[in-house]
């Protein structure tokens, strides 16, 4: 163009500038930004926008802040586009106070008003950092001044109640949405229907998808899924097929898709009615519809669950006949199913299979082979397996630690079970809460309570908070050695992290104190957590 003499004007720097900022190539950006200034074509408040965008994009939120201010310089007044992108941007890197203060200086100096997209910027960077009851009160400010919030500012933040286990909000701010006349759309009911499922109120959920169905409003087909999964989940499998009928024949035909189906196929499966999915898989494929890989795994799982290896095998042959080709997944339930059923060697085989098919077996396929040997006691197999393993170069994780020590420790092997736990650190692997509640148990047992408490210790002092699983043997262990002042200690750094007692842990505190006799001192010693337990001692 230069060439020709055909300078390049605004509107050219500006497509240019957008482009590079929209690729996140912002040093090139500001290199036109540069060569603007330098040919004298006069940027416009769109160049600028354009500009402080890129760098917002980017996490440059200081230079953006310094454009706006070349901006005034240069006679030129932001724009509501302009403040909402910056504000935008402040928000995004966790400036929520400086959020604050661009839409305040956009009223005061700039004397622009934001507008429902501000807002809704604003709201959504607020439950990004949990501030939710500052999100409602920009809502309430917006319906002061006379800004309707739209349906994605009401979704979004109904959405992050819900994802926050807020649903009593969620549903007080949906009501009051439809109260100011603004119409829900179908991701607002979606929303909704996935935060009751996901606090497990499955009746509020139907209800609610019963008022959608009376007030007229079509549900779709995800609206319904969502609710099917929650009823197969929760074992509900009968109501689930219940609405599955409904919705394909019920006041609004709705057309049922591939995962209403591996909902319902994995819900039968999951409480052994594999005939009954299999029965459900048929009806799919006579309408037309093609499984998918997750619908072949679901049943091949519920067939070996059920000892139908021939039938698993069938399945698994139709599946790759189709052009569904084996994953990992697949690897990991058949592994997991043959391992369960005490085929250890088709299992093996099938970890050899993996390879020949080009896939690399994962730590996951190993641990469930050595877990379903260590659950039939068949220790030195497994063993062998977690040796063959490493040769292999495969890196054992925390979970393979855990299921080999705790084996070894209900086989009373402590000594190896203590190796493991060396070996495991050596390798720079973390213990978890189930790493020391295994071993405080086996120790606490056999009333090695000199090393169950030094577990304990150096559990706490790497972060994990005990739990009653780990207390408990530890309570049982002091008492059948008479160490009352050990009790008493365990008590107390209980009741200090709030341990909430369950029934067991209540029975094994009364029999400490029973064992302990009817010792004043002892009682008196007890935490105020205890005042209701204790009165049955009395």
């Amino acid at each position: 163009m230069e060439k020709d003499q055909i300078l390049p004007d605004t509107v050219t720097y500006n497509t240019l500038i957008d482009g590079f900022c929209k690729a996140e190539r912002v040093e090139e950006a500001l290199l036109l930004w540069g060569e603007m200034r330098e040919c004298e074509c006069r940027p416009s408040v769109v160049s600028y926008s354009l500009v402080i965008g890129g760098l917002c994009k980017v996490n440059r939120v200081d230079e953006a802040m310094r454009l706006l201010e070349e901006m005034r310089l240069d006679g030129l007044e932001a724009d509501v586009v302009l403040y909402t992108t910056l504000l935008k941007g402040v928000c995004e890197i966790g400036s929520i106070d400086r959020g604050f203060e661009v839409m305040d200086e956009m009223e005061s100096r700039g004397g622009v008003p934001p507008n429902v997209i501000t807002y809704t910027c604003l709201i959504q960077s607020l439950c990004k950092v949990g501030q939710w009851g500052k999100a409602r009160e920009v809502l309430d400010t917006m319906a002061q001044r006379g800004i309707r919030p739209d349906v994605v500012t009401y979704t979004g933040l109904i959405d992050n109640f819900c994802k926050n286990g807020m649903i009593k909000q969620a549903m007080e701010l949906f009501s009051w949405m439809e109260e100011n006349g603004e119409r829900p759309n179908d991701v607002t009911y979606a929303v909704l229907m996935d935060g009751l499922c996901k606090d497990g109120l499955l009746r509020e959920a139907s209800l609610f998808l019963e008022k959608m169905v009376s007030r007229g409003v079509t549900p779709d087909v995800m609206i319904y899924n969502i609710l099917i999964k929650a009823l197969c989940s929760a074992g509900e499998v009968d109501e689930a097929m219940e609405l599955f009928r409904t919705m394909k024949g019920g006041k609004f035909v709705v057309e049922s898709d591939v995962w209403s189906y591996s909902a319902l196929i994995d819900g039968f499966c999951k409480i052994r009615r594999v005939d009954d999915a299999l029965e459900f898989y048929e009806e799919m494929v006579t309408e037309g519809k093609t499984g998918n890989l997750v619908i072949y795994n679901l049943l091949i799982g519920g067939l070996l669950k059920n000892s139908e290896i021939d039938h698993a095998m069938e399945l698994k042959k139709e599946m790759i006949d189709r052009g569904f080709k084996p994953d990992h997944v697949t690897y990991m339930i058949m592994i997991d199913g043959f391992s369960k059923i005490q085929m250890f060697d088709r299992a093996e085989g099938l970890l050899r299979e993996m390879r020949t098919n080009g896939l690399v077996p994962a730590i996951c396929h190993y641990n469930a082979l050595m877990r379903a040997l260590c659950d039939k006691h068949n220790m030195d197999h497994a063993m062998r397996i977690f040796q063959k393993m490493k040769n292999e170069g495969f890196e054992p994780d925390v979970i393979t630690y855990n299921t080999l020590i705790d084996r070894t420790c209900k086989a009373g092997n402590l000594r190896a079970a203590k190796e493991l736990l060396m070996e495991m650190l050596g390798k720079g692997l973390v213990p978890d809460a189930i790493t020391y509640a295994t071993l405080i148990n086996k120790f606490s047992i056999l009333g090695e309570m000199e090393e169950a408490r030094r577990l304990l210790e150096k559990m706490i002092a790497s972060g994990l908070s005990p739990d009653v699983m780990v207390y408990d043997p530890l309570l049982k262990g002091y008492s059948a050695l008479g160490d009352s002042g050990n009790v008493i200690d365990l008590l107390h750094q209980m009741a200090a992290k709030n341990i909430v007692l369950d029934m067991n842990m209540k029975s094994t505190i009364i029999n400490c104190i029973c064992a302990a006799g009817k010792d004043s001192k002892i009682l008196d010693s007890l935490p105020n957590f205890l005042s209701e337990t204790t009165k049955e001692v009395d």
